[in-house]
């Protein structure tokens, strides 16, 4: 449903809105493997990235756009092999928050997890909570503030490279009155006039360098122990 769903008219234009808020990370985005979890229509924001293997899991077949078939939470990938996680709209089509789990196995140290989602005070949010036709049919979805997915990634060893609110048109089919809500993208960069329907939230998987502190064997310790006494009484006789 979701990807039927980036092929309609709100979907376009959530669509192009998530390449305009990709764009300025492009430089950040590179290396060389990218799996995105899900499908949605054309996947546009895809060439922006500069990966080398660029993969889409999918829960349901898709011959023109899926690379394999699979639980978002149970992906058939090794531990740390996967350099960039990319999740639009995910964390929103389910309930559980094991694909942050997941996320967090595959994902290679110093790798990104991107996500793409709804903000749950917008009127976007308040569509999804009350409404089963906005973009999951009748699925059940959830809404994520960007603030409790960036908590999970902080549990789990993450920080944040950034983090945006986008895209200010409310949610309607109409193409004309999407044509004429653009007016509000350029308002709210000056003055907050609603709250933004989505959110770009970068997460690094951080891991520190272990330490290994220089082995210094016993002798060499009582060796420091007896000259710097000696030293320093040896520079207290020549200032007398």
């Amino acid at each position: 449903m979701l990807d039927e769903w980036f092929l309609s008219e709100p979907g376009l234009s959530v669509s192009k809105a998530f390449c305009d808020e990709l764009q300025p990370l492009k430089e950040l985005l590179h290396g060389e493997c990218l799996l995105q979890l899900g499908c949605c229509g054309q996947n546009e924001w895809m060439p922006l990235l500069r990966y080398q293997h660029k993969w889409i899991a999918t829960m349901h077949s898709n011959v023109n756009l899926s690379t394999f078939i699979s639980e978002l939470d149970q992906l058939p990938l090794d531990r740390n092999s996967v350099d960039c996680v990319l999740a639009p709209l995910t964390l929103e089509g389910t309930s559980r928050m094991t694909v942050v789990d997941e996320i967090d196995r595959i994902l290679k140290p110093m790798g990104y997890a991107v996500f793409l989602g709804i903000n749950p005070i917008s009127l976007w949010g308040a569509r999804l909570r009350w409404s089963e036709d906005l973009c999951f049919g009748h699925t059940r979805s959830t809404t994520r503030s960007a603030f409790s997915v960036k908590r999970a990634m902080i549990h789990r060893g993450f920080i944040q490279c950034h983090l945006s609110y986008f895209h200010y048109i409310p949610p309607c089919s109409n193409p004309l009155w999407i044509q004429r809500f653009k007016v509000l993208n350029q308002l709210s960069k000056m003055i907050s006039i609603l709250p933004s329907g989505f959110y770009c939230l970068v997460m690094k998987k951080y891991q520190e360098d272990p330490i290994h502190p220089q082995a210094i064997t016993f002798k060499e310790q009582l060796a420091e122990m007896r000259i710097q006494p000696a030293q320093q009484g040896c520079n207290s006789e020549q200032t007398r």
